[in-house]
């Protein structure tokens, strides 16, 4: 068994937990071994390893297992750090001062480097600004702003700009952290009325990567930490490079102070990709994991994902895991009956809507019928099934915060997002409440 089998069991997984839960915590974790039955998968750090265990232990063993066609074991172990050697001469940023021990790494993919980044006019300027960032800190655009859709290459521009960074500068020191995590650590830190450690982790980096800060909306506490933060940071002149769904002006409940403060350097948006720049992506992707795949399966699966760049290669994926199963050559046939299945069609190429969503919560929760989770009504009867189809709506449907509200009586971006972030956190602690999201998923598929 190679790491074969972690690919097969990560397209198990991601079926099986939020977009948001996959990316954050599964995504990051890197195959070791498979020996006497067990294999040994890596995680960032002492957190992440204690995070797995409790929340996604049994999703991970249920996968490996199904991958392997027989029960297997699975170890955690922790990411050791290593030291690369010390170049002769190391440039100094006015502001940034040297440090003697090469500080800690942030922990980042490997694959997300800028040779591996398919530009096109989509992503232009945000690629442009980030590769200026990572050869000038400080000197170019701070902070640096990157916005866009889901799957765009967002967080690959992040991690490419730090991994540049690193490579010319090794002495600087670089945190890079997702909203959901700062949060987590500000709490943290607010429960036990100890806020050190956190101003040592991040007040005194060279460089902040601060990803996905909308997740910070109506979160007034730790708006607060992030913006002295912020300003200790911008005032030192050390680099800030912050990620988004929005553009600054258009995150819904967090501090106009942020606001203004996001806006000063320079935001770029990347856009969905143009079809040039799908095939490419596509023809890397297929070149990384050796799959060969026809010119026309290729065109039609640029086709048929024209708005996520990870819908694509996740797409690539899935067909090279299928012809290496079925030891087959990958055909037009095999290519559309995975893209259907990813864009959660049949053969008739009806897609599920907002209504269909409805109908199955209202239905599993014996509600009245659709009409009773769009009226405003704040009962906990009609409170959690409004707010799981939303969340199913968001997972399951190609429609915006907007569009969601409007489907459920009107509602507006920010009660959508809300909604959203409700049910993920439930999810994490509440495993009955996950059971039920899970079923739902099942049944609206």
């Amino acid at each position: 068994m190679t790491a074969d089998l972690w690919n097969r069991a990560l397209i198990l997984i991601k079926k099986n937990i939020a977009s948001n839960q996959f990316d954050n915590y599964i995504k990051i974790l890197s195959f070791d071994s498979f020996e006497n039955n067990t294999v040994t998968l890596v995680t960032a750090n002492q957190f992440h390893q204690k995070y797995i265990k409790t929340y996604f232990l049994t999703d991970i063993v249920s996968a490996l297992s199904t991958a392997a066609g027989e029960p297997v074991k699975i170890k955690l172990s922790v990411l050791k750090k290593t030291t690369p050697p010390r170049p002769a001469q190391q440039l100094i940023f006015p502001g940034i001062a040297e440090s003697k021990r090469r500080p800690e790494r942030p922990v980042l993919q490997p694959k997300y480097t800028f040779n591996k980044f398919i530009a096109g006019k989509c992503n232009e300027l945000a690629y442009r600004s980030a590769q200026a960032v990572a050869l000038r800190p400080t000197k170019e655009f701070n902070p640096l702003y990157i916005y866009g859709g889901t799957g765009l290459g967002k967080t690959h521009l992040a991690h490419a700009t730090a991994h540049k960074i690193i490579a010319k500068h090794p002495n600087l020191k670089i945190v890079y952290v997702q909203a959901e995590v700062f949060k987590n650590e500000v709490s943290v830190a607010a429960i036990k009325k100890d806020r050190s450690k956190l101003w040592g982790k991040y007040r005194t980096c060279d460089v902040l990567i601060f990803d996905d800060v909308h997740h910070l909306a109506n979160w007034h506490g730790t708006q607060k930490e992030f913006f002295d933060m912020f300003n200790q940071l911008y005032d030192s002149h050390r680099q800030i490079i912050v990620t988004s769904n929005v553009s600054p002006n258009n995150i819904y409940g967090i501090d106009d102070r942020i606001r203004s403060r996001l806006c000063v350097g320079g935001f770029f948006e990347v856009l969905p990709p143009e079809r040039d720049v799908r095939i490419k992506i596509i023809q890397l992707k297929a070149s990384q994991y050796s799959i060969k795949i026809p010119d026309d399966c290729i065109d039609a699966i640029a086709d048929a994902f024209k708005q996520d760049i990870r819908t694509i290669e996740g797409c690539v994926v899935t067909l090279g895991a299928h012809a290496s199963l079925m030891q087959k050559e990958i055909t037009r046939s095999l290519t559309d009956r995975i893209i259907n299945q990813i864009k959660n069609t049949d053969s008739s190429d009806t897609i599920i809507s907002v209504k269909d969503i409805q109908k199955q919560v209202s239905s599993y929760f014996k509600l009245s019928g659709v009409e009773a989770l769009t009226k405003r009504s704040k009962s906990r009867k009609f409170l959690y099934p409004r707010q799981l189809a939303m969340y199913l709506s968001r997972s399951l449907t190609d429609l915006s915060l907007k569009e969601i509200g409007s489907a459920f009586g009107g509602r507006d971006h920010t009660s959508v997002h809300n909604a959203i972030d409700s049910v993920k956190k439930k999810m994490l602690f509440d495993t009955s409440f996950k059971k039920k999201v899970d079923d739902l998923f099942t049944l609206c598929n």
